[in-house]
């Protein structure tokens, strides 16, 4: 029995579809292996409004007096805006406990600390913030630098009975208010798209003013004898602060 052949010009072109796909497959697969793929390190940050909560630790001068805030933790809340690619715009608030030493300059044997009081403070500060990788991560890592300034408050200073005993009154340092400068630099890792982790150390640039009563003529003769350093009018100090931020993109 013989079998009957097609020689119509479709037949013959439907028989030929099975080896062009086999061909289209073949030729395809290492075409595709040969394009080239983005392959970068750098992500984009979607966000560019957050907000943080910060706990740090804060390492105060003194002043050449030992009679400025002590160190202390802190607590701080931030918020940060990206006004260009590689800028943001910075407000903080930041809250601390500091001790104060009383310095009695009329002690025997010279000028000696007698008591301790403590001191409320809120620190608040407008700073730029400058990211090295623009608005970008490298490996989930943005490295950034803030400058600014604001100022330093005192709230609620303690007192003590000692004082007025001891007629210590004009040698009592209270923070009151004072300016404040800001150097810093941080690391802020973004764990998602609304959520991110910084460490960042501060140095708040504050002025101390030492009270008005260790200017007087005999005090200023008492510290030379004793050989305690010299009382400064007027003093900038550095102040090393250590914090986390937990930021938050909305």
């Amino acid at each position: 029995m013989r079998t009957r052949q097609c020689g119509d010009p479709c037949c013959n072109a439907w028989q030929a579809v099975p080896l062009l796909v086999l061909l289209w497959a073949a030729v395809a697969t290492p075409l595709r292996a040969q394009e080239p793929s983005i392959d970068t390190p750098y992500r984009w940050i979607e966000k560019g409004l957050r907000f943080g909560v910060s706990p740090g630790y804060i390492l105060t001068s003194r002043g050449s007096l030992g009679v400025g805030p002590g160190s202390t933790p802190t607590g701080a809340g931030r918020f940060r805006i990206r006004v260009s690619n590689p800028l943001s715009f910075e407000v903080d608030l930041t809250y601390g406990k500091s001790d104060r030493h009383i310095l009695n300059p009329f002690a025997p044997g010279g000028p000696a600390f007698v008591d301790t009081l403590s001191s409320n403070w809120l620190l608040a500060e407008a700073a730029v913030q400058f990211t090295f990788t623009g608005s970008r991560t490298w490996h989930g890592i943005q490295p950034y630098l803030i400058f600014g300034g604001g100022g330093i408050f005192g709230l609620g200073e303690e007192t003590t009975p000692l004082i007025e005993a001891l007629d210590l009154d004009r040698f009592i340092y209270e923070i009151g208010s004072a300016p404040a400068f800001l150097a810093a630099g941080g690391i802020e890792w973004i764990l998602s798209r609304t959520l991110g982790l910084s460490f960042e150390a501060r140095d708040h640039i504050w002025r101390l003013k030492a009270p008005e009563g260790f200017f007087d003529p005999e005090v200023l003769q008492i510290i030379i004898e004793s050989g305690a350093p010299a009382p400064s009018e007027s003093e900038w100090t550095n102040n090393i602060e250590f914090a986390l931020t937990f930021w938050i993109y909305p």
